[in-house]
């Protein structure tokens, strides 16, 4: 093997070893944020818990069908429609 290409055999795998050490620093890192995350929310069991997302959701999803379902037909599919979407994308 010549000179030229065991160097560049040589800048392969430093560039391996940097990838590899930069995927290993970053995943501790995120395990590190987690971890604070986790004990955060612990720390937190004399507030009162915030109302969860998925309720908002459901609310709002409900809202909306109780909108569509008490919408009469005009008898143009178009301008029904557009008025079952309304309440679908506020």
């Amino acid at each position: 093997m010549n000179a030229v290409a065991a160097k560049g055999e040589d800048e392969m795998k430093r560039i391996k070893i940097m990838r590899v050490s930069t995927a290993v620093f970053l995943v501790a890192i995120s395990m590190a944020v987690i971890y604070e995350a986790d004990v955060r929310a612990q720390d937190t069991n004399s507030k009162p818990e915030p109302e969860k997302c998925s309720d908002k959701l459901r609310q709002a999803m409900d809202d909306m069908h109780m909108a569509t379902h008490m919408m009469d037909s005009s008898g143009d599919v178009d301008e029904d429609f557009v008025r079952l979407m309304l309440p679908h994308h506020q």
